[in-house]
């Protein structure tokens, strides 16, 4: 999967990194108990289940969870074709 995406709404955030978990409301339970900073709370954009936190040095860290095919022009996506011309959402 690529991910093209600017820090935008985080200040000083040069990168971040989106990580497939299989079961994301379980780590964000783990990930709030333990008392990780919250900088988007768990929703469910483009058929995704996802979060985001930042750890102590700054990293932008995004756990997500596919939870359905969603086409990327609902949500302003491009679907991109590989080098055989096979599409891929």
């Amino acid at each position: 999967m690529v991910v093209q995406s600017s820090a935008g709404e985080v200040q000083d955030a040069r990168h971040s990194i989106i990580v497939r978990v299989p079961e994301v409301k379980g780590h964000h339970a783990t990930s709030t108990n333990r008392g990780a900073r919250i900088l988007k709370p768990l929703a469910d954009p483009y058929g995704e289940r996802q979060y985001t936190a930042q750890d102590l040095g700054g990293h932008i860290w995004t756990f997500s969870q596919s939870i359905s095919d969603v086409d990327p022009a609902r949500w302003g996506g491009k679907l991109l074709a590989d080098e055989s011309g096979t599409t891929e959402l």
